[in-house]
């Protein structure tokens, strides 16, 4: 996968509007586009989580460090001790804070490929001699391991949550 994207054509904005706006000069600055390449490989698309995690999780981080605006998330979309609109600003940014650390938290686990490992107690290892089953197919084994199934699951919840907080306020990724 190659991405390169080039800078917003901010520039013309400097132009002061009455000389953007005589018609020869607006259909020029019309005419000139972001630069924008992607490349997709076929191996791209066999993990695309993967890889688009990659891309989004650096800039959610960015977008968070982003002093200058941010998103007002709904009510239902954070804790009850988060809601209601509090006397000033302060708890929307609160709000906005903990919907941008839950969807970091998220893409931070899809990008770490040993996330899940914490919860394994003993590793579960392949027993390579095949046996028979009941109808006769040869299978094999995984030996017993000791996982930490709740804790788990309570984390597969937490990275779901911060995939659907994405999905809601995909639009509202911006400064």
């Amino acid at each position: 996968m190659k991405v390169w994207l080039g800078k917003y054509n901010n520039w013309i904005y400097n132009i002061p509007y009455f000389i953007r706006s005589i018609p020869p000069v607006e259909w020029i600055l019309e005419k000139i586009p972001r630069i924008q390449y992607v490349k997709i490989d076929e191996h791209d698309t066999w993990d695309a989580c993967s890889d688009l995690a990659l891309i989004i999780h650096p800039i959610l981080l960015s977008l968070k460090d982003n002093p200058y605006s941010f998103f007002v998330p709904d009510d239902c979309d954070v804790p009850e001790e988060m809601r209601g609109f509090g006397e000033n600003g302060e708890a929307w940014k609160r709000k906005y804070e903990w919907v941008m650390d839950e969807m970091i938290y998220s893409f931070s686990c899809i990008v770490d490929p040993d996330y899940d490992s914490k919860y394994f107690k003993t590793f579960p290892e392949i027993d390579f001699e095949r046996i028979e089953d009941k109808d006769g197919s040869k299978i094999v084994r995984v030996k017993d391991y000791d996982w930490d199934k709740e804790a788990y699951l309570e984390n597969e919840t937490r990275i779901k949550n911060g995939l659907l907080l994405f999905g809601r306020y995909f639009r509202h990724l911006w400064t």
